[in-house]
């Protein structure tokens, strides 16, 4: 079985960042005019609570980057607006200079363990749909009276497990590999040699390629059944 990894386009991650950052930078724009109207009278340590709560609401939503971003904009939104003397970067009291130290440190690293959360989460939903994927595809696989059928059965569940393009191919009687193509599936340009060496040996091998910056990974894996196919 050869598949071909599908990938992003890059204007989409490149597009999922920017509202990311726009996100926020709107979101800090908020919280220091909120702050700057509303908590000058309240003690400074809450104003940074605040701040280091909206460094990981955005490090749930966006990832890492973005609350990376936020950590560095709250640490000037605060110095301008909260600090004494206002609009200015210069700080004449050191423990104002050690908040904004901290600010920066404690941003980034609950903003990491957020993204590390919010990025286990994720594979964590991965591996519960592929093993829904691959528990209905054995039910398929035991109604299957025909090889058309299994074909069928295999293109349809791989392709969604691996978010792929499948192509499986069988052997014949001169010991090739022949893809099975089906309507709308088996359209993956595919190695023979790669793949009779994946299938002789029983060992999964892949080849990266760069191809306009975007990377395209086609990977081979042997299927085998006690009977060889």
């Amino acid at each position: 079985m050869g598949k071909e990894t599908e990938r992003r386009p890059l204007s989409d991650k490149w597009r999922g960042n920017i509202q990311g950052y726009l996100f926020a930078a709107l979101l800090c724009i908020t919280i220091t005019l909120f702050s700057n109207r509303f908590l000058l009278n309240f003690d400074q340590a809450n104003v940074v609570t605040v701040y280091v709560l909206a460094v990981v609401i955005i490090a749930l939503l966006y990832g890492r980057n973005p609350s990376i971003f936020a950590a560095f904009i709250n640490v000037i939104g605060f110095d301008l607006f909260i600090v004494q003397p206002h609009f200015s970067f210069v700080v004449f009291d050191m423990q104002y200079l050690i908040t904004l130290i901290v600010m920066v440190v404690v941003g980034l690293l609950v903003g990491n363990l957020a993204a590390g959360m919010r990025y286990q989460a994720k594979v964590a939903r991965y591996r519960e749909q592929r093993t829904r994927h691959l528990y209905e595809m054995t039910k398929e696989l035991s109604r299957a009276l025909n090889e058309i059928d299994i074909a069928k059965t295999g293109y349809h569940f791989f392709s969604n497990a691996f978010k792929a393009k499948v192509s499986l191919l069988l052997p014949n009687d001169h010991q090739q590999l022949v893809p099975l193509k089906l309507a709308d599936y088996g359209q993956v340009q595919i190695d023979q040699a790669i793949a009779l060496w994946s299938f002789d040996k029983n060992q999964p091998a892949g080849v990266p390629e760069q191809i306009h910056y975007l990377v395209c990974l086609i990977n081979y894996n042997p299927l085998r059944l006690q009977k060889k196919l």
